[in-house]
């Protein structure tokens, strides 16, 4: 979304990304340029030829990802243009949840090398609570700069349609369906819910990431006799997407850290409530404002959580109330603008040290 922003604003716009099944080597998606490339434990060898072969002295600034798929892929070491680091949390909750533990345990070092490889180069985070991890990380907070996610509220409004049915009331998890969301911590909170609220649904919602933990949820379901109650719905549309948040009795969010929670936000836009675990930074879902909040991964404050919404309407309402309008906080347009005076400040930082290079030349 701010890609195409900073195109609307005459920027030239490339994306390096992964190739996936049926996806176009090259193509322009609103006016941004995008290139596929092979991922996997390759993708930063990959991307660093690429770069040469391809970006190198093309562009005025060079934006990493610092976690994705085989990410960090470490542009500092070869990037001489200004380089700017998107940097969402800190990995350490992630890999614990989502890799045995001697991998989670070198890839929580890894952290701490990239954290060291990126200095003096801005670092865009999502959130404050955000930045004070990676301040606790060894970054100076000089480098950071803090950019939030956005909504589009008015689009939002009128794209919602009737696209998938299910029965009221339900609770709705919707995320990319990777391990470390912890999607099962929901199922098992449901199965506590039915003992007095065997009205409810549950619906799990989102792209696919991981087939395997796609698998072994559907296989939970079976196990725990809920077939009849809980829902799945896989690559869905927007429009499937949003008649979804719009008619959920809530959204649960309960990953271990979410660096924005986009989606919480996108629930807000349309007046649903989040229940949101504490991984959720509180400037997003504040606990009795526009959602609730629970300790990640007690089951039981969760199941807890969803009855109190299940039982107390007046507060669901005066939520729901709260949400819409903290939405609006949140816009691309005002994160558009925010990232472009980083861009500025990147250019221009870069300009200075270089002036000051040459001075010292010259003396």
């Amino acid at each position: 979304m701010i890609a195409k922003r900073l195109v609307q604003q005459g920027h030239r716009v490339a994306i390096l990304c992964n190739r996936y099944s049926g996806g176009k080597e090259e193509e322009v998606i609103d006016g941004v340029q995008i290139m596929r490339i092979k991922g996997g434990l390759l993708r930063a060898l990959r991307n660093f030829h690429y770069y040469y072969k391809h970006f190198r002295g093309i562009f005025d600034v060079v934006i990493e990802e610092a976690e994705g798929p085989a990410g960090p892929f470490f542009a500092s070491l070869y990037v001489r243009e200004p380089l700017i680091i998107l940097w969402h949390q800190r990995g350490k909750k992630i890999f614990l949840n989502q890799f045995p533990l001697p991998v989670a345990l070198l890839l929580i070092i890894l952290d701490y090398i990239f954290a060291l490889s990126v200095k003096g180069r801005f670092i865009v985070v999502p959130t404050l609570e955000r930045a004070r991890e990676l301040i606790a990380l060894g970054i100076d907070d000089e480098q950071i700069r803090i950019v939030n996610g956005g909504v589009e509220l008015k689009e939002f409004v009128t794209s919602i349609h009737s696209c998938v049915k299910v029965d009221k009331p339900f609770f709705l998890v919707l995320n990319k369906i990777r391990e470390y969301k912890c999607f099962h911590h929901a199922i098992y909170a449901f199965q506590k819910l039915l003992k007095k609220h065997p009205e409810c649904k549950l619906v799990i919602a989102g792209r696919r990431g991981s087939y395997s933990y796609e698998t072994r949820l559907r296989d939970l379901v079976k196990k725990t006799g809920l077939s009849e109650k809980v829902y799945f719905f896989i690559n869905i549309s927007e429009e499937e997407k949003f008649w979804l948040l719009s008619n959920a009795h809530a959204l649960i969010v309960p990953s271990p850290v979410e660096g924005f929670s986009l989606v919480a936000v996108e629930a807000n836009s349309v007046g649903t409530p989040v229940i949101a675990s504490d991984g959720v930074p509180s400037e997003v879902v504040s606990h009795g404002i526009n959602g609730l909040i629970y300790p990640f991964g007690n089951i039981d404050a969760l199941a807890e959580t969803m009855m109190r919404l299940l039982e107390d309407e007046n507060l669901r309402q005066q939520l729901s109330k709260n949400a819409h309008r903290l939405a609006t906080r949140f816009t691309w347009d005002r994160s558009a603008r925010a990232f472009g005076q980083v861009l500025t400040e990147a250019i221009l930082d870069q300009n200075r040290r270089a002036i000051k290079k040459l001075n010292r030349v010259k003396i």
